[in-house]
């Protein structure tokens, strides 16, 4: 995979900039520590990317993230950042996502002529055509790579580890995976629901979020 190369390029930082974050995970309905225009509004046009919950994370959900190899094209969401530098908008991003790796996240800006992405120049392109036809100057996206661990990533792989989770564990991964977006209709999804493990929740309806 070729990753996008320009990454010792910093985001602007002098102009006030109008910023989309991208989201199709837990982003979508659990936004805080960011600074979006109110009220929030995921939109549901977003640009599709190949996402796939092909990533285990600390506390062993399966979480979706942009997967070139195993993730299926499925429409993303946008909201628009309050805050008028793309800075600040992944330094946001990067406490909401609790890393100090900067290079997981990716942004694009047009205004500047920069942009970083652990992904392929494809991907990048792509968000770049996307933006072009938005009314922003800037989109920002968590760009965290999938990770299995030491096996091999595979539909059956997923389904086994989501099996093999504790019951406090399995209860927030498939709270996490029925949150989603509906439009996250991936390969493991669809997999969780034949198996009866997942149902797809709006999550506003089990009180979640608490943005009041």
């Amino acid at each position: 995979m070729d990753i996008v190369e320009r990454e010792l390029q910093a985001p602007s930082a002098n102009f006030a900039l109008s910023v989309a974050i991208l989201g199709w995970g837990s982003l979508t309905y659990d936004w805080h520590g960011l600074s979006l225009v109110e009220p929030v509004t995921w939109h549901e046009n977003g640009p599709s990317l190949p996402i796939e919950f092909s990533r285990i994370s600390k506390d062993r959900r399966l979480t979706a993230v942009i997967d070139e190899r195993n993730g299926e094209w499925v429409r993303t969401r946008y909201a628009a950042s309050a805050l008028d530098s793309i800075e600040r908008v992944i330094e946001q991003l990067l406490v909401r996502e609790r890393t100090t790796k900067k290079h997981w996240i990716g942004f694009v800006d047009l205004r500047a002529g920069t942009e970083w992405s652990r992904n392929s120049p494809a991907i990048v392109d792509h968000l770049r055509r996307w933006l072009q036809r938005a009314t922003f100057d800037a989109v920002v996206w968590t760009d965290i790579p999938p990770d299995f661990g030491e096996l091999p990533f595979s539909i059956g792989a997923a389904v086994a580890h989501f099996l093999g989770l504790d019951e406090a564990e399995q209860a927030a991964a498939r709270n996490y995976v029925a949150w989603a977006p509906r439009e996250v209709d991936t390969a493991v999804r669809r997999a969780l629901k034949k198996r009866g493990q997942v149902d797809d929740i709006d999550p506003q309806f089990c009180g979640w979020p608490p943005h009041d």
